[in-house]
């Protein structure tokens, strides 16, 4: 199981890091153009989606590693679910792109050092409280950010946008 959500984990950088390839190169109001998203724009699912990730693998994937200081990270600083992503994370594309690779190395180390990915965790969040062995919490996560990105590559279909940055069989 560990391998497994390694793998997803490097897929996951790898796959962001094809997608901001992608938007680097698009008009950045088209990015931030309302297109009936649930968070609006491509912008907003990107934002949403790293704010998630920062909050589940710098607090609660962290706590169930061997070593939790080890793996803090600054990048696990850069945003909550209160606040969302701190300005200096956001300040242009160029910010918002480097956290988001922050994070995908810091999340790397995370999965790295998770112990007893069978043991039951508790994951308590407004109206709901889950109890599943560890490698489903952080699954489920991974799994979020592949939802995401196609959310982000269906709009940037729907803006005229060439875009095909998932190739899974490319990742180490």
């Amino acid at each position: 199981m560990k391998e497994a959500l390694r793998f997803m984990a490097r897929y996951n950088r790898d796959a962001n890091n094809g997608m901001m390839k992608v938007l680097e190169k698009a008009n950045i109001e088209d990015l931030k153009k309302d297109i009936g998203l649930y968070y609006d724009s491509v912008l907003g699912t990107f934002e949403h989606n790293l704010i998630g990730d920062i909050v589940f693998f710098g607090g609660v994937f962290r706590s169930y590693c061997k070593n939790p200081d080890a793996v803090n990270e600054p990048v696990f600083q850069s945003a909550s679910f209160k606040d969302g992503l701190k300005p200096e994370a956001k300040k242009d594309l160029a910010s918002l792109f480097e956290t988001r690779r922050k994070a995908d190395e810091a999340m790397i180390k995370v999965v790295d050092d998770i112990e007893d990915l069978n043991k039951t965790a508790e994951l308590e969040l407004p109206g709901i409280t889950f109890k599943k062995p560890r490698y489903q919490m952080v699954m489920s996560m991974l799994t979020h950010s592949t939802h995401h990105r196609g959310q982000i590559a269906a709009a940037l279909d729907i803006l005229g946008i060439d875009n095909d940055f998932a190739g899974m069989l490319a990742t180490e």
